[in-house]
């Protein structure tokens, strides 16, 4: 017998391609999937659709395609992060019961998927080890108490060792992405639990070979991050992985990563020449942003927006996993010394490159990226928007800008359905029928524009967070 989770609530429902304003029941069945939205006039004091702007809304719940750790300073390669001395070590608990943490930490913020991401590190083996057994039973179907491991996502391995676009990743544990050392990594488990592997087309014909078998042969995405390869090799790159297959996909990780001092860290002019060029061509490319506030300008976030368009842009957190607050002003993580900016503790900065490059975010889904975003779409200015950049400036972002429903519809695409349709995650991500109702009831504030996670749902169960 069908049970009705939630009745009279206002919801972002799927339908038309857009996530849409509407208020009613949404009904779940005994396995967890959405057996119908029942759509009604609201009441009275609930206001109507088209001049009313509700303060608890019901969502769908986010998919973080790039996150390194969060909760307590667990970071998924390197472990727990003391406070005597700011040491990631993973020898002081094991390594399966802090990736339960990191997610479950990740579920009261309103993610309730995510992919773990690597950094180069020499403990890979030992993260997969790990999470095989975690991802199995999370993919069995069986009820969940934690934001669902949707896979591994593998960022440092493969990079290419230079320090100029290294960032916070250590190049002493890169190495080339040979198709033999592919082939070993992808077929050592049981499960298909690796989801996104980073190359750098600079690697060369290993590289495009090694993009080719990971979508010929694998339920996996080639990925390009932290390169500074010319036009030519990233367009060699993508149209490699389109001609290897129709459902070949090629994802920018973190486009645009971070700032500097001065404004935004410009990004490889040759690489965004070649996103140009595939996008002119109608070739499958997509972008995550980290939306922390931080890491990019509100203008070059929108102008990768306005780039890839609303269906082939993603938002992710790439949380590094130091909590906020924290007493922990210096850490080393993956032998890569950070520190925390004092007079802005939401930055994390790599030690000795203060103003330049970023190690990490500590943002969180429905809590950070969501109310950045509205922020970003819903304001005639970027004065008062919360950040790195936050220095009063009044240049026109939209020559209007967008209503909440319209903002809403495209942050939840970047956070929600676009992660589980661009990774082929099933039936995530949308209030719509046929789909597992993990659920998210969020508090909005219209003024400051600022969301707030109110209650969790895996599956239609309220989960205790």
């Amino acid at each position: 017998m069908a049970r009705t989770v939630i009745s009279d609530a206002w919801m972002f429902h799927y339908a038309n391609g857009k996530h849409q304003l509407g208020y009613g029941d949404i009904v779940v069945g005994d396995q967890g999937v959405i057996e119908g939205i029942e759509l009604k006039k609201p009441h009275a004091n609930q206001g109507y659709l088209r001049d009313f702007n509700p303060d608890r809304i019901i969502v769908p719940g986010a998919v973080d395609t790039h996150c390194h750790g969060g909760g307590e300073f667990y970071n998924c390669t390197e472990g727990h992060c003391t406070g005597q001395n700011g040491e990631y070590s993973l020898g002081s608990e094991p390594l399966d019961q802090m990736l339960r943490k990191i997610l479950r930490a990740h579920l009261q913020h309103g993610t309730t998927g995510m992919f773990l991401t690597s950094l180069a590190t020499q403990h890979l083996d030992e993260l997969l080890e790990a999470a095989n057994g975690l991802y199995n039973s999370d993919n069995s179907g069986d009820p969940v108490s934690h934001a669902r491991l949707f896979g591994i996502d593998i960022e440092g391995s493969f990079l290419y060792p230079d320090r100029s676009f290294t960032g916070a990743q250590n190049p002493e544990f890169m190495q080339e992405p040979t198709p033999e050392v592919i082939h070993d990594l992808l077929n050592k488990r049981d499960s298909p639990i690796i989801k996104k592997i980073a190359l750098d087309p600079r690697w060369g014909e290993s590289a495009m070979m090694a993009a080719e078998h990971i979508i010929r042969y694998h339920d996996a995405i080639p990925a390009i991050a932290h390169s500074g390869a010319s036009h030519d090799s990233v367009m060699q790159y993508i149209l490699r992985v389109a001609d290897a297959s129709k459902q070949g996909k090629v994802v920018f990780v973190h486009l645009g990563n971070g700032p500097n001092g001065s404004g935004n860290k410009p990004v490889n002019a040759s690489v965004m020449e070649a996103v140009s060029t595939a996008l002119h061509l109608g070739l499958p490319v997509f972008a995550e942003n980290i939306l922390d506030g931080q890491h990019l300008h509100p203008q070059e976030s929108l102008r990768f927006f306005d780039l890839f368009g609303p269906n082939h842009y993603l938002g992710v957190t790439d949380n590094i996993g130091l909590s906020e607050p924290s007493p922990i002003t210096r850490f080393k993580v993956a032998g890569v010394d950070a520190a925390v900016d004092p007079e802005n503790p939401e930055a994390i900065w790599v030690a000795g490159k203060e103003g330049v490059a970023l190690c990490g975010s500590r943002a969180t889904t429905m809590d950070h990226l969501l109310p950045t975003f509205l922020r970003m779409v819903m304001r005639p200015t970027y004065e008062d928007l919360p950040g790195v950049y936050r220095r009063g400036q009044r240049e026109p972002m939209f020559e209007q800008p967008l209503s909440f429903e319209e903002a809403m519809d495209y942050a939840l695409r970047a956070l929600c359905s676009n992660p589980v349709d661009v990774y082929g995650l099933g039936n995530f991500g949308k209030i719509a029928l046929g789909h597992v109702a993990d659920l998210v009831e969020l508090e909005v504030d219209h003024h400051l524009l600022s969301t707030k996670v109110a209650r969790v749902f895996l599956r239609g169960n309220p989960v205790d967070c």
